[in-house]
């Protein structure tokens, strides 16, 4: 005859079980949302290779810097697209023509400088540091992914940086988790704005605003591991 269990070795029992999974479902939610948000990174970044690829095509152009003009040097202004005519001496406007024009978006004008709703209004860093929002210069859409895209010409790089906050305004809202910075290099394809990775969530150097300065070299981070975020 067997033994039946006693109500303390079933609670005992019980107890193990859920301790294992205490300590196992956060590293699971962890490893799967890693997944996720690289993959989401991935996609966009396609998306956005893809349509610099579209508009080089359209307007004839062997790569990005005969697509731009630049006649302001005091105001930081002067990028555009020629395309069906449009020219203008806004930076702002530059990168609305393209993003409004080259990619499946179902929210234009959503940046900190328009309705703000497909961005954080704070970013931090992984240790909580304040960085503030998306600068204004930046202007953004969301995409069909639910991801944000912000660009602006920086005139004293001379090249179109962008901005993906992989899920939008939703959380986690911080640099190299969820928020990544690059610019379109003159063949269309992102590069980081600082491709040492060891600066990624430090003060890099590269950028005065906080935002950019801490998300910098995150990116060339995540893609340097094939993009698994588990290494990162």
């Amino acid at each position: 005859m067997k033994k039946a269990f006693t109500f303390i070795e079933i609670m005992l029992a019980l107890a193990i079980v859920g301790f294992i999974t205490m300590m196992v479902l956060p590293i699971f939610f962890n490893t799967y949302g890693n997944k996720v948000v690289s993959a989401q990174l991935k996609k966009t970044c396609t998306q956005i290779t893809n349509a610099t690829k579209h508009i080089m095509t359209d307007e004839h152009a062997d790569d990005i810097e005969n697509l731009t003009d630049q006649f302001d040097n005091d105001t930081g202004k002067g990028f555009y697209y020629t395309s069906a005519g449009v020219k203008t001496s806004n930076a702002d406007q530059g990168a609305q023509y393209f993003l409004e024009k080259y990619f499946k978006h179902n929210l234009s004008n959503c940046g900190s400088a328009g309705t703000g709703k497909c961005v954080a209004p704070e970013y931090r860093t992984p240790e909580k540091v304040s960085l503030g929002g998306i600068p204004e210069s930046f202007y953004c859409v969301r995409t069909t992914n639910d991801s944000a895209v912000c660009m602006r010409y920086k005139a004293s790089i001379e090249k179109m940086e962008v901005l993906i906050d992989v899920n939008g305004s939703d959380k986690p809202n911080i640099s190299g988790s969820d928020v990544f910075v690059m610019y379109i290099t003159d063949d269309g394809h992102l590069k980081d704005l600082d491709e040492n990775e060891d600066h990624c969530n430090t003060q890099s150097g590269i950028d005065d605003e906080p935002l950019l300065k801490y998300s910098a070299g995150c990116f060339h981070k995540i893609v340097s591991k094939s993009w698994n975020m588990r290494d990162y």
